[in-house]
């Protein structure tokens, strides 16, 4: 028996190579339209923003709470923002 989730869900973060990247001057602004970070739930984020920070990863900003649920945003690979929530029960 599988112990995938049924349907099986997937995300890619890819880094290419080539081309190079084009700058983009307006990246770290989270209000900008458009795709502008990913988010993943998770069920104990103090646990998991204190494993992160060992590992080296920066946050950009403190953890907060904000409708219904604590979140924070982490700096990604190619500048992408990573959001982490916990959804309060």
């Amino acid at each position: 028996m599988s112990k995938q989730a049924t349907p099986r869900f997937e995300i890619q973060l890819l880094r290419l190579i080539r081309p190079e990247r084009l700058s983009d001057a307006d990246l770290d602004n989270l209000a900008r339209p458009g795709y502008n970070r990913i988010c993943f739930a998770v069920k104990d984020l103090e646990a998991e923003v204190k494993r992160l920070i060992s590992q080296g990863v920066s946050l950009r900003n403190e953890v907060m709470d904000f409708h219904a649920r604590k979140l924070v945003f982490l700096s990604g690979p190619e500048g992408i923002t990573v959001e982490l929530a916990e959804w309060h029960a």
